[in-house]
């Protein structure tokens, strides 16, 4: 059986009553976005990592500068989008590599699901040292 034919039998069999239940116990970042980008309500996992900002009220709120506007692009057109972006961190923290997926829903609302990439180390300190440089390239630029 394919993938796309086993997850289409599953969906059926799952009942809509579970499907909260379902959301609550999964690890990745779940919302439910207007089509303006105003969160509706999410899973525990998002409200985490909500809770670190008390400024994030918008999906755009939870991306840097740099990813919120395809971000917004994608909620503007209303069609199905997968991505790869870093979401807002605490000044403190590291920011957060996420695999973005975000799906049309009835009543022109979204589902944003976001699941962290986890990397070992080394390549994390390669990537940060690579955004240090293309800041660094901007800054001389400009």
């Amino acid at each position: 059986m394919r993938y796309n034919d086993a997850m289409k039998k599953l969906e059926q069999l799952i009942s809509p009553n579970y499907i909260g239940d379902l959301f609550e116990n999964i690890h990745a970042m779940i919302a439910l976005v207007e089509n303006n980008g105003v969160l509706v309500s999410w899973n525990h996992a998002f409200g985490e990592y909500k809770n670190t900002s008390a400024s994030i009220n918008k999906l755009e709120d939870v991306f840097y500068e740099k990813d919120r506007h395809h971000a917004n692009w994608t909620l503007s057109i209303g069609s199905y989008e997968h991505w790869t972006a870093e979401l807002f961190a605490n000044e403190e923290d590291h920011p957060v590599f996420c695999d973005c997926s975000l799906l049309p829903m009835p009543h022109d609302r979204f589902l944003f699901i976001a699941e962290k990439v986890e990397s070992n180390s080394e390549l994390q300190h390669l990537i940060e040292r690579l955004n240090r440089q293309v800041k660094m390239f901007k800054l001389e630029s400009e």
